[in-house]
């Protein structure tokens, strides 16, 4: 198999060694933090920046042709829309590198179309990024069972023992070379969507197990980063198998599973967001002879942030406060009587006059409400006129594919966006590469697989 492999890699072009190698170095996040961007400049952007170069080059000499993409009227026009967010800016510098952060990811969607030329290099890359996300689960997984059996700590694990007041299960938390265990939950969320496709591909065959193991191998690894991002997955879990035609009484307890498990794991997030329901006083009274069970529900600090959004959004309705403003101004929306119970359950001897040092070091947490307050009703209308074309143009194609296999994938691909667009409620999903790979690779196969038109 080596053997194999090294031959590939021997006939395959520089620019697709350096794709693999780009989506290589997207799981390592642990970088030096540089001033302005602090740490929002990665190892896979260096190799990015190179390979557009590359491309570019042989663009102007004549070895490469441009095009076209997909969902380029959309994507402009979030873009302009977004740009009316700096008429409120405190910062146009700020501003102006978070929007030059939102090119750059426009900018992987668009080289994506341009490098992958052809069916086979596009199952190279679901297969690269399927033993990347296994290599991910496999050391992840054996990183946490050495943890909670031998109480060996390692770099693979995250720690947030600053939590004074939070249930401990959920302190030790899976990120393998993530900074947050939110984003491998997500790169994974991807190897989940990547790992049915290369089942789908082999079909009937011993060598889809392969597709089904890294499926169950992100899965576990997911659920032990122990983030809301689990919820996402097990709403992608759910579509992809009540989409699946097959039908067997296994598959049935599967879907019903499933659907149970999503439900109640959104339900449980959303509360969540919106209380602390953890820890669970248990009390009992032995001259009464009573036990009483008591939950807090002091209001979370995201919770706080989310109404702290929407005001601004009802303050500046149109162009928001400016791209990367939330921060700088949401410690004239948060006041102590409202964080003060909650900042008291993880920091209990924090004082009144310390809360701007912890109201402004908290992001959006919610791509809806963070994308209204920062760029207003133009740029979050702009960001869902995006999102509801790229579902809309996936299933139109759907409809047209005859092939059954080929009209499976895409409702994959379907099933793993709306995981991730749930997940938007509570994370900042638009500046997460996976997403914008997982977009491109779906449209690609759609421009792959277009229906021939009768002569």
């Amino acid at each position: 198999m080596l053997s194999h492999l090294f031959g590939v890699l021997r006939k395959i072009s520089l620019t697709e060694k350096l794709l693999y190698l780009f989506i290589f170095l997207i799981p390592v996040m642990r970088v030096p933090a540089l001033p302005l961007v602090n740490q929002k400049i990665q190892y896979s952007d260096l190799v990015f920046a190179f390979l557009f170069g590359i491309w570019l080059v042989q663009l102007f000499r004549g070895g490469k042709t441009f095009r076209r993409v997909p969902l380029a009227f959309p994507l402009g026009c979030m873009l302009i829309l977004f740009l009316f967010s700096f008429t409120h800016t405190d910062s146009w510098l700020k501003s102006g590198i978070e929007y030059l952060g939102l090119l750059y990811l426009v900018a992987i969607y668009m080289l994506l179309f341009q490098l992958i030329d052809s069916p086979e290099m596009w199952w190279r890359v679901v297969a690269c990024w399927c033993a990347i996300s296994a290599l991910l689960a496999i050391t992840g997984i054996g990183a946490y069972l050495l943890f909670a059996i031998g109480g060996y700590s390692n770099p693979l694990m995250v720690v947030y023992d600053c939590y004074n007041n939070v249930n401990q299960q959920l302190v030790y938390r899976l990120a393998s070379a993530f900074r947050h265990p939110a984003m491998l939950a997500m790169f994974l969320h991807v190897g989940i969507v990547f790992g049915f496709i290369f089942a789908a591909r082999y079909k009937n065959s011993k060598d889809s197990i392969w597709g089904y193991a890294i499926v169950v191998l992100c899965f576990i690894a997911a659920i032990l980063t122990k983030t809301r991002c689990a919820a996402g997955i097990a709403i992608t879990l759910f579509f992809v198998l009540v989409s699946m035609p097959k039908k067997n009484i296994f598959l049935s307890f599967a879907r019903y599973a499933s659907f149970i498990y999503a439900v109640v794991l959104s339900l449980a997030v959303i509360i969540i967001t919106v209380w602390w329901i953890v820890p669970v006083r248990i009390q009992k009274d032995p001259v009464q002879q009573k036990i009483s069970v008591e939950f807090s529900t002091v209001h979370q600090i995201y919770f706080i942030h989310h109404w702290a959004e929407a005001n601004m959004l009802k303050d500046y309705p149109w162009v928001g406060t400016g791209l990367g403003m939330y921060n700088a101004k949401s410690a004239k929306y948060i006041d102590w009587r409202e964080v003060e119970k909650p900042y008291h359950m993880i920091f209990p001897d924090i004082k009144e006059v310390e809360i701007d040092r912890y109201k402004t070091g908290v992001d959006p947490h919610s791509l809806y409400l963070g994308a209204g307050a920062e760029a207003g009703l133009l740029g979050l209308g702009g960001l869902l006129f995006f999102f509801v074309q790229t579902i809309r143009l996936l299933f139109k194609k759907a409809r047209q594919m005859s092939d059954a296999s080929e009209k499976y994938i895409i409702r994959i691909f379907l099933a793993g966006i709306a995981g991730f667009l749930f997940n938007g409620l509570y994370v900042d999903i638009l500046t997460v590469r996976s997403l914008w790979v997982l977009i491109a690779m779906s449209l690609i196969y759609v421009c792959m697989h277009e229906p021939k038109k009768a002569a």
